[in-house]
């Protein structure tokens, strides 16, 4: 059984030690160092998070009396991963859901905005696809389940199911507003693994919907995770907040790692905080940073593993949040905002009508649109200066939008040159080697290993907790 390092005073070399030491203050790295407490209240848990502020790329800024967001903008509650977590923290009172309408969302398809079917018979009536496209996919269930175990790409299953074109409009649209990816390169059962579990099961996406719809347990489609899109009264902040008051003086902001090592069956991680170098000893390590962060430190010592780490590719991102008077704009705005699939004629990738899912982060006569530049088929467009950035999210939201009248009266931008960790195929074998080659004592949190949401990165990083911090446990001598 693990005994406890922490001894009232530091060795003679000066190190700290600490019985668990998490590098990488964002949602994971958070969640796990705050579970960890609980868990074995007796050991010491340090956090070490290189920018002044923790949380990661979950921020939120707030802009011309409008809420910006620097990542995401909510979470789903079809599981309950984050609402247990908030409830805990004592948040309930400050959970904000998302406004009915939220639900009508859009694609800009042959030159215009089209509401996107919420029921069969909308289905029949909708100009979303073409007539042979919509009788295409009500031919859905009598294609017959493939046999062959093998991973496909996420383009490839939905060409197989439901035909070209919806897989091209529909799905391709799905990708893009969540990996900002590409559809015929990522996996399947990595991406969306509830799809292959439906055809798995049921033998159809048609019937497998009916079949859950019946039993009350879904209220989305195939590719809808369902639930209800949810945020805080002071957006996301709130939660990282939270998170930092639970752990006070163990988050260590400012902390830059400048190297890592592995001495016996120790960790030795040296950092600079506030200009001062610091060094911690631990023999429970944790890297809540992205995969390629996580490489360059285990390169020196993990040399395999951080070849692995490295081959994770990403895709990058801009988020221009644009703000408007109300009178500027015409249209309704009367959903969550719209998705634009590949070769529709306007480089974003789909925008968000913040106000009109989360009325209360927009205040007085604003419109705060979100809008999403980038991604896999173009990566230029995360890299474009400020004023470029601007003029081509202005320009294609007025073009979705009927007309925009004028020029923002504010705006921001959150720039992410790698934003999203991409499940291509081959990303289990590749987390299956990742696992093999991991040291003792080392472990890996994140979203880019087994799920990019929120809600994914709550729940592994609370399992990853309870693996590390189980009374039995012996991963300190594991090999």
């Amino acid at each position: 059984m693990h005994e406890t390092l922490m001894n009232p005073q530091t060795r003679a070399d000066a190190s700290e030690v600490s019985d668990l030491v998490v590098i990488g203050g964002g949602i994971s790295g958070l969640v796990l160092a705050r579970d960890a407490m609980g868990l074995r209240p007796e050991w010491t848990v340090t956090v070490l998070e290189a920018e002044d502020r923790p949380g990661g790329t979950m921020r939120t800024e707030r802009v011309a009396q409008c809420l910006c967001e620097c990542g995401p903008g909510g979470f789903l509650t079809n599981v309950p991963d984050t609402r247990d977590l908030a409830v805990e923290l004592g948040l309930e009172d400050r959970l904000l859901p998302a406004r009915e309408a939220a639900e009508n969302r859009y694609l800009w398809v042959r030159g215009a905005l089209r509401a996107v079917p919420l029921k069969p018979p909308a289905f029949l009536r909708s100009d979303v696809l073409t007539l042979p496209g919509r009788v295409r996919v009500l031919a859905e269930p009598f294609i017959p389940k493939r046999r062959s175990g093998t991973d496909e790409s996420v383009l490839a299953f939905a060409t197989r199911r439901i035909g070209k074109e919806a897989a091209r409009v529909l799905v391709d649209a799905m990708v893009s507003g969540v990996y900002a990816g590409d559809a015929s390169t990522l996996s399947l059962c990595s991406t969306f693994p509830r799809m292959r579990e439906m055809e798995e099961r049921y033998g159809s996406l048609i019937r497998a919907m009916i079949a859950l719809k019946k039993a009350k347990k879904t209220r989305g489609g195939p590719a809808g995770p369902g639930g209800v899109l949810t945020s805080f009264d002071d957006g996301m902040d709130v939660l990282v907040q939270g998170l930092a008051n639970a752990l006070g003086s163990r988050l260590v902001n400012g902390a830059r790692v400048s190297s890592m090592s592995r001495q016996g069956s120790e960790y030795v991680v040296e950092a600079v905080v506030s200009g001062v170098p610091r060094t911690w000893r631990t023999r429970q390590l944790v890297l809540a940073v992205p995969s390629h962060v996580a490489a360059k430190l285990t390169q020196p010592f993990a040399p395999i593993l951080a070849g692995e780490l490295e081959q994770i590719p990403y895709a990058g991102l801009s988020v221009v949040c644009l703000i408007y008077r109300r009178s500027q704009i015409h249209h309704a705005l009367n959903g969550f905002g719209f998705l634009v699939p590949k070769d529709q004629g306007l480089r974003i990738l789909g925008a968000i009508w913040v106000g009109s899912v989360f009325p209360t982060h927009v205040l007085g006569d604003r419109v705060l649109l979100r809008v999403m530049l980038g991604g896999v088929r173009d990566p230029e467009g995360s890299m474009m200066s400020e004023g470029r950035s601007i003029d081509i999210a202005h320009a294609d939201a007025s073009r979705a939008l009927g007309g925009i009248s004028g020029v923002p009266m504010a705006t921001r931008i959150f720039r992410h040159p790698k934003a999203i960790p991409q499940y291509v195929l081959g990303h289990p074998e590749r987390l299956e080697r990742i696992e093999r080659s991991r040291l003792p004592g080392l472990h890996l949190a994140g979203n880019a290993y087994r799920g990019i949401g929120v809600n994914d990165c709550v729940r592994e990083s609370r399992a990853l907790a309870e693996r590390i911090l189980a009374p039995a446990s012996v991963e300190g001598e594991r090999g």
